[in-house]
């Protein structure tokens, strides 16, 4: 993967995201203080800021966006596997429908199968329940699930494992590391928790004030 990212971005209460860098690896954990715009790197690389950022990004020969070219690829083409901390499931579906949401957007095909993502993952005992009964935890690794079948160019995981049971922490992060290895799709991964960082390796991006270092 090569990732080119610029961005600069004006919040109404007067903070200012100004992110320039270039990443290579297959993993990388972006780190920094509470409010320092990590996870609004994320939602640019999703494609959900305003179209009031000035943005360049791209990704390996596809520019995503590019402010001044008025190029924008909206975010059901970006081919990204996304999973923010609040999960966005939907209410309406089970476990396993919402983890096999993402394969509507790529032909049915996945570089994993749902199923083996539901044994790693330890959703296969709750997979036909609806979203709504399920504990925060299980319905954080839900939303983990999605984004890793629905990815085909770049997964986006935004603290993961927050909620997450404490005793299967350290099996999801092998699975993700594995994940990525095997299937060759990187992932950004935006966290506090030190020892996941640890456990997941690959580069290391820290954000402190809107401002990118390394």
């Amino acid at each position: 993967m090569k990732l080119a990212f610029q961005c600069h971005h004006n919040y109404s209460d007067g903070f200012v995201l100004d992110a320039n860098f270039q990443l290579a690896q297959t993993m990388t954990v972006i780190t920094g203080p509470s409010g320092s715009g990590k996870t609004t790197i994320l939602m640019a690389l999703a494609g959900l800021l305003a179209d009031t950022a000035r943005q360049q990004i791209r990704l390996d020969d596809l520019v995503l966006a590019d402010s001044e070219a008025g190029i924008f690829v909206p975010p059901h083409r970006r081919a990204m596997g996304i999973a923010f901390q609040n999960q966005r499931l939907f209410p309406h579906l089970t476990a396993g429908q919402n983890l096999r949401y993402g394969l509507k957007r790529r032909d049915g095909q996945s570089a994993i199968s749902p199923e083996k993502v539901e044994e790693r993952l330890g959703i296969a005992g709750f997979e036909s329940r609806r979203v709504g009964s399920l504990s925060g935890g299980q319905q954080q690794r839900v939303a983990l699930g999605r984004a890793i079948v629905g990815a085909r160019k770049l997964m986006l995981l935004d603290e993961p494992l927050a909620h997450v049971e404490l005793e299967l922490r350290a099996n999801l992060a092998e699975f993700l590391v594995d994940f990525v290895r095997q299937s060759g799709i990187p992932a950004i991964v935006v966290t506090h928790d030190e020892d996941l960082a640890g456990r997941l390796g690959g580069g290391r991006l820290v954000i402190d004030r809107g401002y990118v270092g390394s």
